[in-house]
């Protein structure tokens, strides 16, 4: 399904990058890819307990992608890094979040060439800022 090469293109001005490590031959890998950015279940709510699914998971595929957000308070659209994470059995789980963002960018980055598919452990973690506002981030192991 997929290679070690990553593809990155760059986005204009909000710095973001879009990466996929997702290789795209075949219409059917295509139809797989759309599918698993549009069918995704989220971090939010896994963390809450609103599905069952594990908080730990081995990483298959992952893609960074700018997405525009509507604020809920000021109506105000800004871009914001979504990040989708395919697991081995096809399963996507996705956020907006920056802070994952950041992590996930860095290990995609990092991981440029090397045989990381299906190896790599994701564990999603919970915490809280200093103003007390919670936040995800994610930790990475072996497999």
């Amino acid at each position: 399904m997929s290679s070690t090469e990553i593809t990155t293109i760059p986005d204009s001005e909000d710095g973001l990058i879009r990466r996929s490590t997702f290789d795209c031959k075949t219409l059917d890998d295509v139809l797989k890819l759309t599918n698993a950015l549009n069918e995704t279940i989220s971090v939010e709510s896994i963390m809450d307990g609103e599905v069952d699914e594990p908080k730990t998971f081995v990483l298959s595929d992952v893609v960074i992608e700018p997405t525009e957000v509507v604020s809920d308070q000021t109506g105000e659209v800004t871009i914001e890094p979504r990040t989708v994470f395919i697991r081995e059995d096809g399963v996507s789980i996705s956020t907006i979040s920056r802070t994952i963002y950041r992590s996930v960018a860095l290990f995609v980055d990092n991981a440029r060439g090397k045989d990381w598919r299906n190896k790599i452990k994701v564990t999603f973690i919970e915490g809280k800022s200093r103003s007390k506002r919670r936040y995800f981030n994610v930790k990475l192991s072996a497999a």
